[in-house]
């Protein structure tokens, strides 16, 4: 299993509401690059390649992820799924433009 530390999970909890690090670092009393080191280390912990994207796959392999006191735990076939998923976006031609 693959799990967000707590303090990485914090970040990705704030980022899901919207704020941005900034806020986040105010609000946990940190430097905003202890923000992007927590984000950074969870996407790259979850396959992720941004925010956006963390959310998205913990909404979906972790239903109910944002409210649970314990963190999510995702499994490597999960990861390995959801690359396989961004992979064919990224590789789906675009429209004439």
């Amino acid at each position: 299993m693959i799990t967000p530390t707590p303090r990485q999970l914090e970040v990705l909890r704030a980022m899901a509401v919207g704020q941005r690090q900034p806020e986040i670092a105010r609000a946990l009393g940190i430097p905003v690059q202890t923000v992007k080191n927590r984000a950074s280390a969870a996407y790259h912990r979850i396959g992720a390649v941004n925010g956006m994207h963390a959310v998205a796959i913990l909404d979906d392999v972790c239903p109910g992820w944002r409210t649970r006191g314990e963190p999510p735990a995702i499994t490597r076939d999960e990861v390995a799924a959801q690359l396989r998923v961004l992979a064919s976006v990224l590789d789906e031609p675009r429209g004439a433009e």
